[in-house]
Formats: structure tokens, C-alpha cells, sequence
């Protein structure tokens, strides 16, 4: 009897020195206040706030996402395809159909055109328009300038100067936000930042420095 009594309190006071050794240091810490002591990390730990803060300024500096808006597309399309079957009615002998580009930029120079070079004046401006419109128009001015620099490669200075006119009454933005493809890309940057952690034994915070909020919870999901 006595040798059991003697094992189970040798295996009682082995157990508990077991435990205590796999319990972490207790600290008497708070936000606000000065570490006791050099506070280590027992474990690999993930500073999630710190973690957080980063990839929410991340956040705040990412542009949002847009996309073409076919609707738009269409218009504009549809606006230059009216301006230059009021021109081809024109040239053909048919009335003045009243189109308002025609009004606004004048048809004399297009009309004046023999039928080669206004085939090729028509077929250049629409494909510039399109590619322009396929790429998204988010920026008119910047747009147009890009289309003035299309065109003067393909076309006379004249026409160049005419093709710009009729792009900036037919042109217009054609991008709206996308809120799924601005979700995609909100998800995709924060994904790419690493979690802030802590390895086993890294120092958390010196003796006598101030703690911060995010040392803090690194401190209580350590159990310490």
C-alpha cells in the first residue's frame, strides 16, 4: 500500500511539473502600458491585425475596376454610322438628312472627296473609333488624342484634322465600374500579402517598450 501510495504521488507531482512546463509565462500586460520583460513568442503566431492594417492600405490605394459597356459601345457606333450614310446620301445626290455631325463639322470636305479617298476616309476613322471603343474609353481627351495620332498615320494632315472632328461629336466613354471585376482584383491584392507572424522565440516586445494593440493580441492568442 505504502509503494502505491509512494508511486501515485511521485506520478502526481511528475504529471503536474509535466503541465506547468508546457503552460507559457503569464504577463500583466495592457494596451497602453510598458512590457514587464522581454516577451517571446512560444509558437509560430500570426499577427493578424498588423496583417490587416497592411492589406487595408493596400485596399485604399487599388483603383477600381471598369469595364465596356456595350450599350454604349453601340451608340457611339451607331452615331458615327448615322454621320456618314448622311454623307454617302449626299454624295449620291440625295437631300440633306439633317444628321447633327454633318451640321456641326460641316460635309463639304467629305463631299469634295473622290470616291477612293472617301472609301479610305471612311473605312480609317470607323476602325480607329472601334479599336478605340474595344480598348474603353475612360478619358474622351485622352482618347481623341490617341485617335488624332491613328489617323495621321493612314491619313492626309486635312483629313486627319476632319476625321478628329467627326470622332470628338461621335466618340464618347463607353466604361462603367465593375463591381465584380473590382471585388477580383480587391481579393487577388490582398492575397498577395503575406501574413505578418511571429516564429517560435522571436521577441514580441522589449522590456520597457510601450505595448501596441496588435502586440497585445499576438500576446493573448499565445495565451501568455
Amino acid at each position: 500500500m505504502k509503494r502505491i501510495l509512494i508511486f501515485a504521488f511521485t506520478f502526481i507531482v511528475s504529471f503536474l511539473l509535466v503541465f506547468s512546463g508546457l503552460q507559457p509565462t503569464k504577463y500583466e500586460v495592457a494596451v497602453g502600458r510598458t512590457a514587464p520583460a522581454d516577451i517571446y513568442a512560444t509558437r509560430e503566431v500570426v499577427d493578424k491585425l498588423t496583417t490587416e492594417k497592411r492589406r487595408a492600405e493596400a485596399e485604399a490605394d487599388m483603383q477600381d475596376r471598369y469595364e465596356p459597356s456595350e450599350d454604349l459601345t453601340r451608340k457611339a457606333a451607331e452615331t458615327l454610322e448615322e454621320f456618314f450614310a448622311a454623307v454617302s446620301m449626299r454624295r449620291a445626290g440625295g437631300e440633306e438628312t439633317g444628321n447633327a455631325i454633318a451640321e456641326h463639322v460641316g460635309i463639304d470636305r467629305c463631299l469634295a472627296m473622290t470616291d477612293e479617298e472617301y472609301s479610305v476616309f471612311l473605312q480609317v476613322v470607323t476602325e480607329t473609333q472601334n479599336t478605340l471603343l474595344a480598348d474603353g474609353v475612360s478619358d474622351k481627351e485622352e482618347s481623341l488624342q490617341k485617335a488624332e495620332e491613328m489617323l495621321h498615320l493612314r491619313l492626309s494632315l486635312q483629313e486627319t484634322e476632319l476625321g478628329s472632328a467627326i470622332l470628338r461629336d461621335s466618340l464618347s466613354e463607353n466604361m462603367i465600374y465593375s463591381p465584380e471585376k473590382t471585388e477580383e482584383a480587391r481579393q487577388k491584392l490582398r492575397d498577395s500579402i503575406e501574413e505578418v507572424t511571429y516564429k517560435a522565440n522571436q521577441i514580441i516586445v522589449r522590456q520597457g517598450d510601450i505595448i501596441s494593440q496588435a502586440q497585445y493580441e499576438v500576446i493573448a492568442e499565445l495565451g501568455m
